[in-house]
């Protein structure tokens, strides 16, 4: 695996008043009343998601489980419009969109929560 596959994609955005984020490299989702919480929530759900291919009962399918499990292509393209106008609004604005409404994110996996010595709630 190459350190460009360690990076995962997703967005999270606020509709109705709550806060959904999505983790597009596994198809992840998690909401919450505030973007920490849906952030906090969906992190843990990739971490368990990590330990479980890789340390589960179906760990000799580990490479197909990280990368052929990818959310739909609707939510791909929200990801893509959200990066768009955030490059649109720091062109015209001089500044940075506010995460008032939406926010996107490529980060590393969470190695350390998928490591063999992570204790596996259940």
């Amino acid at each position: 695996m190459k350190s460009a596959d360690l990076v995962i994609k997703g967005y999270a955005r606020q509709c109705d008043g709550v806060w959904i984020a999505v983790c597009l490299d596994f198809g992840l989702a998690a909401q919450g009343d505030t973007l920490e919480l849906a952030m906090a929530s969906l992190h843990d759900q990739i971490g368990e998601y990590v330990y479980d291919v890789l340390a589960g009962d179906d760990k000799e399918h580990a490479a197909h489980l990280l990368t052929a499990r990818k959310a739909p292509l609707s939510q791909w393209m929200t990801y893509y419009k959200l990066r768009v106008f955030r490059r649109l609004f720091l062109i015209f604005s001089g500044s940075l969109l506010k995460d008032g409404v939406a926010k996107i994110f490529n980060g590393p996996l969470p190695l350390p929560l998928a490591l063999p010595n992570h204790h596996h709630v259940t």
